[in-house]
């Protein structure tokens, strides 16, 4: 009969999200569900597989992570999932001591945030695959992004320009010492030595033919030919709508070689040709000016946040509860 289905019904629904609903942690006032923990297992797979995340086998998580305390990828995503759930709960309760919540701009980011990933699944339908597929809500979801707007609002609120936990002026003297040894700002021009559709190499006769053009190039900017012009005429890099060729990176943003021969060269020299995997580079260095200082500052901003973040976690207690060693990563 109609009620008898109706009964059914609200029991499998019930059930379900019973399910989801399971107790799996608690760190002092926030307790986490089976659901939410799972967004975390979710997000520590795609942080580690990126884009193949949707194929990971179980062949693939039964690999060894670490062979000395024989540790599985299954156990290594465990363990990011509660130490990411754990730096949630410093984030909430650095917050709350602060009386930071998000603000009406945070939610509407949130929500056009929600809206572009839903779209990039392929619509709602492809966004409840997603949940159903990783054992998680829409609530779950939501949760977790909020936690990660919260963690920037407190940036803003406490550790910005002017706030209670901004620099020091003795560490923001310590940050310009330390300024020019952190970045490097260059000019270059690219000659690719690989198919940029495939990634595969090009021919023996054609990468001989680049490092030939390579020295040349060299040669005419050792000679007094603008750099700016060189790049216009030869570099297989540059954006034709853009004029200012002048790049800044920081230490570790660039190909080891790379760096390794800028950090020899003097403002205004030009590097010989760098070859790579990828291309042969030629680089001249420039004098590094203040343009980035205040990028500089603001990273160390948020490493303080994100020190004072891991000193908060020494005092939180934390409580398992029996449904957590249940839990098995697909």
């Amino acid at each position: 009969s109609l009620i008898i289905i109706l009964i059914v019904s609200f029991v499998l629904l019930f059930t379900n999200q019973s399910k989801y609903n399971t107790k799996v942690i608690t760190i002092d006032d926030y307790t986490y569900t089976k659901s939410d923990y799972m967004i975390y297992i979710y997000s520590a797979k795609y942080n580690y597989y990126k884009d193949k995340v949707n194929d990971i086998t179980s062949e693939d998580l039964n690999v060894m992570y670490d062979d000395e305390n024989k540790m599985t990828m299954r156990d290594y995503l465990k363990e990011v999932a509660i130490s990411d759930i754990k730096t949630a709960s410093a984030i909430k309760s650095i917050a709350s001591k602060n009386n930071i919540e998000l603000t009406n701009e945070d939610r509407k980011e949130l929500d056009k945030e929600k809206k572009s990933f839903i779209k990039s699944l392929g619509g709602m339908k492809e966004y409840r695959k997603f949940l159903k597929k990783n054992n998680t809500t829409d609530k779950s979801y939501d949760k977790m992004s909020e936690t990660d707007k919260l963690y920037k609002r407190i940036i803003k609120k406490l550790y910005s320009n002017g706030k209670i936990n901004d620099l020091t002026e003795e560490e923001k003297n310590d940050a310009l010492s330390s300024y020019k040894d952190n970045y490097m700002k260059i000019k270059q021009i690219v000659l690719t030595i690989v198919d940029l559709n495939t990634g595969k190499n090009l021919n023996s006769t054609t990468i001989n033919q680049k490092e030939a053009l390579a020295k040349n190039i060299v040669s005419e900017a050792r000679s007094g030919v603008n750099f700016d012009d060189l790049i216009k005429k030869y570099s297989e890099a540059n954006d034709e709508d853009d004029n200012n060729y002048e790049l800044y990176y920081k230490n570790g943003e660039l190909l080891s070689e790379l760096e390794d021969e800028i950090k020899k060269l003097s403002p205004g020299d030009v590097s010989e040709p760098i070859k790579t995997k990828y291309a042969y580079h030629i680089i001249q260095k420039l004098e590094l000016d203040d343009k980035k200082l205040n990028s500089y500052y603001d990273d160390l901003r948020e490493e303080k946040c994100i020190k004072d973040i891991k000193d908060a976690l020494k005092d939180l207690k934390i409580t398992y509860y029996g449904a957590y060693e249940k839990i098995k990563i697909k």
